[in-house]
């Protein structure tokens, strides 16, 4: 089955541009990318995807994540290729793809079968098309980009470091983010010293625990400033761990390029 959306709801935080579930998959040669978030994997047979020179074997159980606009082409190598695709964008899908910290490109050789069934129920919930149908579409993708997170994350997660430092600390850090809190604070909590936890945090995740408590306390303040638009900005601001309104709105620009209150306009 294939599906592709001529006029997709734009103005949705996530929305699917085209979707393929066990199709036979054609040679495709895209030398100025797609204009949309791109995700396929082989469900039979195998073929070949080149991106930006880079030759990528898709053997069954093996998936490619791509962010817009990459040059890419697919070939198919043997007798039978069949894949399953779909293609996405959004108001906020950039937004989310650094938040989630996903990579322009990402191999994926693990748990495919969650992705192949996460395809499936997209595809069956766009065939029922009950009313409001597109904002479930929208839930439904960002739970996509959730699990492609989780295994993302699937080598590192085995890791002795990850399970003793840097798991706990995120949990820590998402339990307590609106308390004041410290690189000491971190320091005591695991009983590592803090240049060894920010070291380790770092590597794996390319941010400091203290530029992660900073970036969740953002994203939960997007989803108050969204959920409550009449909350004051010192009220969001004290939800989640700033004590200072001044330095909210400072800390807010910094990170999205706009101010709280263009951020509710933009997305009203």
């Amino acid at each position: 089955m294939r599906y592709l959306f001529d006029h997709p709801d734009k103005r949705l935080p996530l929305f699917v541009d085209s979707i393929g579930y066990d199709c036979e998959q054609e040679d495709v040669w895209r030398l100025g990318g797609y204009p949309y978030i791109h995700w396929i994997h082989t469900k039979e047979g195998q073929g070949e995807i080149t991106i930006d020179g880079r030759k990528i074997l898709l053997t069954a159980g093996t998936g490619v994540f791509m962010n817009q606009q990459i040059p890419h082409q697919y070939q198919q190598t043997i007798a039978t290729w069949k894949t399953a695709y779909f293609t996405f964008g959004g108001a906020l899908a950039q937004e989310i793809l650094a938040l989630l910290q996903l990579d322009s490109i990402l191999v994926v050789t693990e748990n495919i079968a969650e992705i192949d069934a996460f395809i499936l129920s997209l595809s069956e919930q766009i065939t029922r098309a009950t009313p409001g149908y597109q904002y479930d579409i929208s839930g439904t993708i960002y739970q996509f980009l959730m699990l492609l997170k989780k295994n993302s994350l699937s080598q590192t997660n085995d890791d002795y470091t990850y399970q003793t430092i840097v798991a706990p600390l995120q949990r820590y850090i998402e339990t307590h983010f609106t308390e004041s809190l410290s690189d000491a604070d971190f320091s005591a909590r695991l009983d590592y010293s803090t240049q060894y936890i920010t070291r380790v945090f770092k590597h794996a995740l390319q941010m400091t625990p203290s530029q992660y408590l900073v970036n969740y306390r953002i994203r939960q303040a997007k989803v108050l400033l969204l959920q409550d638009r009449q909350l004051p900005l010192a009220e969001v601001a004290q939800q989640v761990g700033f004590h200072n309104v001044n330095y909210f709105i400072t800390t807010f620009r910094k990170l999205e390029q706009i101010t709280p209150h263009q951020f509710r306009q933009k997305y009203r």
